[in-house]
């Protein structure tokens, strides 16, 4: 299944990541290269991926994604860092809370940061 997030078809690679994160129980190391896919389907994916695989490892590539030109990836990156639950995403998530342009985008980032506000 693996050898499907290197396939030249964005829906294969999509798919794939989709299945690796809802199996659990596997080395995220292979869906961290999606996280710049060229389509954003599939860099939202791999993203929502990673955060249910709790990819301690995936922190700067979410952030990075939290920059992204699509809202629905960097709505992606921010429910995935609410799953990792970092605090170090606290003042990349503050800066979506007040700067971010889609209103789906800040509420979930307002969400996290409360979240994780509360952790500590």
């Amino acid at each position: 299944l693996t050898t499907c997030l290197q396939d030249p078809s964005a829906n294969v690679r999509w798919r794939a990541a989709r299945v690796l994160g809802d199996l659990g129980g596997m080395s995220a190391e292979a869906l961290l290269p999606l996280l710049g896919d060229q389509d954003p389907n599939v860099r939202a994916e791999a993203a929502r991926a990673l955060g249910l695989l709790h990819a301690v490892g995936a922190l700067d590539g979410l952030l990075h994604l939290l920059e992204d030109e699509v809202a629905g990836v960097r709505f992606c990156a921010v429910e995935a860092l609410g799953r990792l639950g970092d605090p170090r995403s606290l003042e990349s998530l503050r800066r979506r809370v007040a700067l971010d342009q889609d209103r789906d985008v800040r509420e979930a980032a307002r969400d996290v940061v409360t979240q994780l506000e509360e952790k500590r």
